[in-house]
């Protein structure tokens, strides 16, 4: 694979913006204590709630996240974050310092589909990944399936993440708020009646003065640096109303976000800026017969712009821009008859989008947008029965329609059947086995670009050119609690075939010299077989808590493109979170977390060789080098405050990267002209973010 000078110093430019443009960092932190954490299921099950006894939330592999338990998980700028935390736990992988969302069992984060009250957001994280859309104090809980994803679900191959705003009234207005070096947000509780409550919070950053302060220099070489300035802020917002009466609830979500990034680098020609945004809008209906019976309808909006921007050298202006918007409606029923237990309904949704394309403004024939839309339909149903207290099945099937126009503007369908199937069975009291199969599709697919979390990704309907994804997954698990339930392991072990899989030929670059490029050309697929195995042991009870989790996995990609099989983007050998914390059960809460993750695979640069006079790279096999292995330790310390006429008060300490290691977030390559030796030398360098990074931050309830 070659590419002459131009190419070279275009792709150097954009991987240098993209280092840039990452600006957060946020520990990823997860803890449990006695009673902030109880092992719940069946395999794979865990329930981070305050409680005093175990609370069965039903026979699925999935983890749940409540509000309460969020609150007692460790702190780093002042708040914790959900996304993060749940990337502690096996199956859900560590990629890098800025990743982009999550990575489950080796798949992309966009196989994930995330929705927040039914509506689903397509990048649910902040510049950088340090931060999710999510605000804490506004939601109840967060829930993620995997091993097996409920019918109810479709459209993604890997997992859902449900998110779920507050439904509690309180008796009077409250409020809570938090502080940081890099952050600040707040969420007002105003009941309006016994039966109904409002819900408002808002969350703004200020973080260019810490960037300045701590963001390392990359070094291109021994004599030279490199030093680029930035400006970043982003906020969200969050409406909610809830009422219920008697038999019926009605919920009302709204929520918006927006990020802006502007950098000017300190060497010639290259400046941007970046700005993308969330909007998701739902209206839920919920009817209960009775506590087994009740009837579920959601109406819902949700739409994604960006906006890159680039001056580079005489180009004035170099925009690329995308949107994606979804409305749909979703009806569910619920029911029990005896010992079987049941759920069916129907969904369907719109899909009106402009493809990410380049945009010269002062240029004649710049490549148009062509906007697409689709349509798809689905009806599902499942069925679990209870053969004993100690076995039980669930057998499901989802059918869907997707509608679309051909290429001659005709109305054309595609149609895939998903089965799914889940068999737990309790040899004892300290020993559960559990057992799924099942089959997904996904018509909405996501090129990936990069992991970091930079939104250079792009998504494509399925079309004529363009197939949808599908996956055929197994997985069989254990766990085994021990020592009078004090200590639980888990065992889990995952295969995943995957079709249709998209990775970026790296030809957006090249949109600079063709405009008109088919955006087909911009991608390359194949297939791809994702297995490993994941191990957690942990300790559940007394004063020091914690776990280690390890999943060592394969993902591989053959594409059409290549001869043999490649390490996918996503592909993590061996990942290890451990997480300590220890409770004095006085004033004062501690807590440590150490993540080591294999590097990212990536593609170096060979050599340089000339051409006549044009100087070329040439690179190794794709995906054939790895970063270096990524390792961090966090620390956090919150003291307990008592505050006059406040409710609760709370000061955490944390810092991030305690013994400054360097993670490259990426690998570039530099072109030198040598004056003496009248020669082109290559220089190779990684970029990094931070070295370590404290902060302090404080919590008020009132």
């Amino acid at each position: 694979m070659h590419n002459p000078l131009p190419f070279v110093f275009m792709r150097r430019v954009s991987h240098i913006l993209m280092v840039g443009f990452i600006v957060l960092a946020h520990s990823i932190y997860a803890q449990e204590t006695k009673d902030s954490i109880s092992k719940q299921y069946d395999l794979d099950v865990f329930e981070f709630a305050i409680k005093k006894e175990p609370m069965k939330i039903g026979d699925r592999q999935s983890y749940s996240l409540s509000l309460k338990s969020i609150e007692q998980l460790p702190q780093m700028f002042g708040s914790t974050d959900a996304l993060r935390t749940l990337q502690l736990l096996p199956g859900v992988q560590t990629v890098g310092e800025a990743s982009s969302g999550l990575y489950v069992e080796g798949c992309n984060p966009s196989q994930t589909l995330v929705l927040l009250d039914n509506a689903p957001v397509f990048n649910p994280v902040h510049l950088g990944g340090f931060f999710s859309v999510f605000n804490n104090d506004h939601f109840d809980d967060f829930n993620l399936q995997k091993n097996f994803i409920s019918t109810e679900y479709g459209g993604r191959l890997a997992a859902v993440l449900t998110v779920n705003s507050q439904t509690n009234i309180p008796k009077k207005i409250t409020t809570d708020a938090n502080v940081s070096v890099l952050m600040s947000n707040a969420t007002v509780r105003v009941p309006l009646n016994k039966k109904s409550v409002i819900t408002l919070s808002g969350r703004t950053s200020y973080v260019n003065p810490i960037l300045e302060l701590f963001a390392p220099r990359n070094k291109l070489s021994s004599r030279s640096e490199k030093k680029a300035t930035l400006q970043y802020n982003f906020y969200d917002l969050n409406l909610g109303y809830f009422y219920s009466s008697g038999k019926n609830e009605l919920k009302f979500s709204l929520y918006t976000g927006y990020d802006n990034a502007v950098m000017n680098l300190s060497e010639k020609y290259m400046n941007g800026y970046l700005q993308w945004e969330n909007t998701t809008a739902s209206l839920n209906w919920k009817y209960k017969k009775d506590d087994t019976n009740s009837l579920n309808q959601t109406v819902y909006y949700s739409s994604y712009n960006d906006d890159l921007s680039l001056s580079l050298g005489l180009i004035t202006e170099v925009n690329f821009v995308s949107s994606l918007q979804e409305v749909g409606y979703k009806n569910r029923v619920f029911g029990e008859i005896q010992k079987l237990k049941y759920n069916f309904g129907f969904d369907y949704l719109y899909r009106f989008m402009k493809p990410q394309c380049l945009e010269i403004p002062y240029l004649s024939g710049t490549q148009q947008a062509l906007s697409t839309s689709s349509s798809e339909a689905a009806l599902s149903g499942e069925l679990t029965y209870s053969f004993s207290e100690k076995l039980n099945a669930t057998l499901g099937l989802r059918g869907s329609l997707y509608i679309y126009e051909d290429s001659l503007l005709n109305i054309a369908t595609k149609a895939a059947f998903e089965p799914r199937f889940n068999l737990n069975y309790e040899f004892s009291k300290t020993l559960k086995w559990s057992f799924s199969a099942q089959q997904q599709v996904q018509y909405l697919n996501q090129v990936m670009n990069s992991t970091i979390g930079f939104p250079t990704n792009f998504w494509i309907q399925t079309s004529d050119e363009v197939p949808f994804q599908k996956s055929q997954s197994l997985s069989l698990g254990m766990e085994k609690r021990l020592f009078n339930y004090e200590y639980s392991l888990l065992a889990n072990v995952f295969y995943r075939k995957l079709y249709n899989q998209f990775e970026s030929t790296g030809r957006i670059i090249e949109l600079l010299e063709k405009p008109d490029i088919d955006p087909v050309l911009r991608y390359r697929r194949g297939d791809g077989d994702n297995y490993g195995v994941e191990l957690l042991v942990q300790k559940k009870y007394g004063k020091l808590t914690g776990w280690v989790a390890y999943t060592l996995s394969w993902a591989w990609r053959k594409f059409d493109d290549f001869e043999k099989k490649t390490p996918a983007i996503s592909d993590r050998r061996h990942d290890l979170n451990m997480v300590l914390t220890y409770d004095t059960r006085a004033k004062w809460d501690f807590s440590a977390s150490f993540v080591l993750a294999s590097g990212t695979p990536t593609t170096f640069a060979s050599g340089v060789y000339l051409v006549g006079e044009m100087p070329m790279t040439d690179y190794a096999e794709y995906n054939s080098n790895r970063l270096p292995t990524y390792h961090r330790l966090d620390i956090s310390a919150t003291r307990k405050l008592k505050i006059k006429y406040v409710q609760e008060s709370k000061l955490n300490f944390s810092i991030y990267n305690v013994y400054g290691r360097l993670n490259p977030l990426m690998y570039s390559s530099q072109l030198m002209y040598g004056a003496n030796t009248k020669e082109f030398r290559a220089s190779w360098y990684y970029h990094s973010l931070f070295t370590l990074l404290p902060s302090i931050g404080l919590k008020l309830k009132f």
